[in-house]
């Protein structure tokens, strides 16, 4: 039986395969990626941390189980619908499928740990808000509710002259006093709970200016991607309107609900915009200032590379479940993206905020075995 990574894997079908043909299947899973070449070769690295199992087995096992995988990963939608006939089943098929540890550690805190349950309890709930999560991974808000006035004057303040003399992407952590409306509301709080499963804490925020001159935005950012994180929320408030000319946030509807191979590595999680739009319907997150959107990092989502307008203007505030982190200090991932690592804001998030405790610095989580 001819063995690959689980990229390649799921794009196979239920026919054995000859090993040129395994050969071009990986060759059409990296081209996926945004660059081919280099994730081709975390693939063939990676090739033998992969459990053997047969490439018919794969594909037997995931219509045993009512799942569907692309060549990016595993939609494990039904396991947030609670309707999951062999959870177990699941996580050995996960188990062989992880190309590296950091995909496995995301599925042990995301889907097997005790607070999943409580987010299946929850998400029969009807609150809009958290229905829009569920569904489609994301969630526009029209206004916050903020003071506007006070939001964009804070803003300008922090920005001074850096957004006129500095090209590309600016980032502020300072201290908005504007926002403080925002963390104090306790249905907003209410649905980052219901979504994360538990206990959320805040860690912190940013101003992000972009000043691009019309041009077309080379950064990481504004590549199709996900985070690296597994399941987290950051919302994002409009300081000024948001058009479709702005170089807005684009999000592939459902792709919330993807569990990716491949988590550790920054090229394996930036993908070719032809596969993206091809496979999911995209959104662009557009609206007026006070008003904004809220998202799980684990969709698919990049930041619009063209745009005819000169500046775009946003806040990022970002919050995790609790006892992921203090389960995730052993990788080198991006969580959380503020503070600096062992640090106590980054070990136990934000203080200060009575509906997003800190952690203890005694936190452990109990991970599924087997």
């Amino acid at each position: 039986v001819a063995h690959s990574v689980a990229a390649t894997v799921c794009l196979v079908g239920v026919s054995m395969r000859s090993r040129s043909q395994v050969r071009a299947d990986q060759r059409l899973s990296s081209s996926a990626f945004f660059e081919p070449r280099n994730v081709s070769k975390v693939l063939r690295y990676h090739a033998n941390r992969v459990r053997s199992f047969s490439l018919v087995d794969f594909s037997t096992r995931c219509a045993k189980l009512l799942l569907h995988s692309n060549a990016l990963g595993i939609n494990l939608a039904t396991l947030r619908s609670c309707h999951t006939p062999d959870l177990d089943g699941v996580a050995r098929l996960v188990h062989n499928a992880a190309a590296d540890d950091f995909a496995e550690r995301i599925f042990q805190l995301d889907y097997l740990r005790p607070m999943r349950q409580t987010a299946c309890r929850r998400q029969t709930e009807h609150v809009p808000l958290l229905e829009q999560l569920h569904k489609q991974g994301f969630a526009q808000v029209n206004d916050f509710g903020l003071d506007v006035h006070a939001l964009q004057a804070q803003s300008e303040q922090i920005l001074g002259s850096t957004r006129s003399m500095q090209k590309g992407e600016i980032l502020f952590r300072n201290p908005i006093p504007a926002l403080e409306p925002l963390l104090a509301n306790t249905s907003l709080a209410h649905v980052m709970r219901s979504y994360l499963g538990g206990s959320a804490r805040y860690d912190g925020h940013s101003l992000l200016h972009l000043n691009l001159g019309g041009q077309h935005d080379p950064s990481i950012s504004a590549k199709w991607h996900h985070d690296r994180c597994g399941r987290r929320l950051k919302l994002f408030v409009f300081v000024h309107d948001v058009t479709r000319h702005d170089r807005p946030t684009l999000i592939a509807d459902g792709s919330h609900n993807l569990w990716y191979f491949l988590y550790q590595y920054t090229d394996t999680s930036r993908f070719n915009p032809n596969y993206v739009q091809a496979h999911y319907h995209i959104t662009p997150m557009v609206g007026q200032a006070g008003g904004g959107f809220i998202f799980d990092t684990n969709t698919i989502h990049t930041r619009d590379p063209e745009g005819s307008n000169q500046t775009r203007t946003t806040v990022t505030l970002e919050f995790h479940a609790h006892a992921k982190i203090p389960a995730l200090t052993d990788f080198s991932g991006p969580c959380p993206s503020y503070g600096s690592k062992g640090s106590d804001t980054a070990d136990l998030g934000q203080p200060g905020f009575r509906n997003y405790p800190q952690e203890s610095k005694f936190t452990t989580v109990r991970l599924h075995e087997g």
